[in-house]
């Protein structure tokens, strides 16, 4: 059985120090071209948000990740191949970053603040349909909007596990710990003293983390869109990028139909995180079999490790025959 990682303050913050580096040495220079002025949307709440617009064709809205703003997308070839390739390409920064506006207090990111702004900014530039993706804590945003927003057709989520589903994400913790004095470790301190050299501003980024959106497996398992779910292969600290990936299986069958002859299913119980009878955990598998066809499936087999009894697997039997089978 595979241990669960436990994450300390001092583990965290070593981590994001060193990622901090890594960035600075390996960042690229902005291509030519891409210094121009943007705009400034007004907000639900009266927030400026400003973003900035390139390319013509169909639209792809891109969210950077925590301590960053725009100008990390704008540094990056993908952003002028995107250009390159016929995207309209926009780029935010998302509120309380670069040059939108800072909220005065922690409410002010509250109710899914964010992404409100990213919805209202769509439809402000007219959008029927559009693409989106995000990067971390980008990542986490734009999962929840995919839950929000029946205009996104497709997403990519990078450098994201499935562990910002819970919502006692123990590094999520660890870090608001470290950015609100609550723990004193040498880590924290320069993790500190590299984001006030950087001028940002450590108030507005223990918001974000206070404030950051959480989605259940549950709500992601609903979604039906093509999702891209990609990552470093040893980039495991977010969390498992499989079992991410694994919870938007309606949209891996529309994009690949009839590729998946054999399924494997297995359910798990949101309050333990332990696997559960088929139909009592938190997986939509009745909307899930609902595309049957569409999957190609010919095969399915049930798994339930941990099962207490002969009952749990027969309750699972039960629920496929009064649910999928009757």
């Amino acid at each position: 059985m595979l241990k669960r990682a436990k994450y300390t303050l001092k583990t965290f913050l070593t981590f994001c120090f060193l990622l901090l580096i890594i960035q600075k040495s390996f960042s690229q220079v902005a291509s030519p071209g891409l210094d121009n002025a943007g705009s400034y949307y007004t907000s639900f709440d009266g927030s400026k948000i400003y973003y900035e617009v390139r390319g013509k064709g169909k639209p792809i809205v891109l969210v950077h990740g925590f301590r960053n703003t725009l100008e990390n997308w704008k540094r990056k070839i993908l952003f002028q191949d995107l250009i390159n390739k016929g995207f309209e390409v926009v780029a935010v920064d998302l509120r309380g970053n670069g040059k939108s506006d800072k909220p005065a207090t922690v409410a002010g990111y509250e109710q899914d603040a964010e992404v409100r702004d990213l919805m209202g900014l769509a439809t402000a530039l007219g959008f029927k349909n559009y693409a989106v993706a995000g990067y971390s804590r980008g990542a986490i945003i734009t999962a929840r909007l995919l839950t929000q927003d029946k205009r996104v057709t497709k997403a990519v989520l990078g450098g994201m596990g499935d562990a910002f589903t819970n919502p006692n994400w123990p590094r999520r913790v660890a870090l608001i710990k470290g950015l609100s004095g609550q723990e004193k470790t040498r880590e924290a301190d320069l993790f500190i003293k590299g984001i006030q050299e950087d001028g940002m501003d450590l108030q507005q980024l223990t918001y974000q983390q206070l404030a950051q959106p959480f989605t259940s497996t549950a709500a992601l398992s609903k979604v039906q869109i093509p999702v891209l779910v990609i990552s470093g292969e040893e980039d495991n600290d977010n969390g498992s990028v499989e079992g991410l990936a694994k919870l938007f299986p309606v949209a891996m069958f529309k994009q690949y139909p009839n590729r998946f002859p054999l399924w494997h299913v297995k359910d798990i119980d949101p309050s333990t995180n332990r696997p559960c009878p088929v139909g009592a955990g938190q997986f939509d598998f009745k909307r899930v079999f609902e595309n049957a066809k569409l999957s190609g499936v010919q095969h399915t087999f049930i798994e339930q490790d941990g099962a207490k009894t002969i009952d749990d697997p027969a309750a699972s039997i039960k629920w496929l025959k009064t649910n999928v089978y009757s």
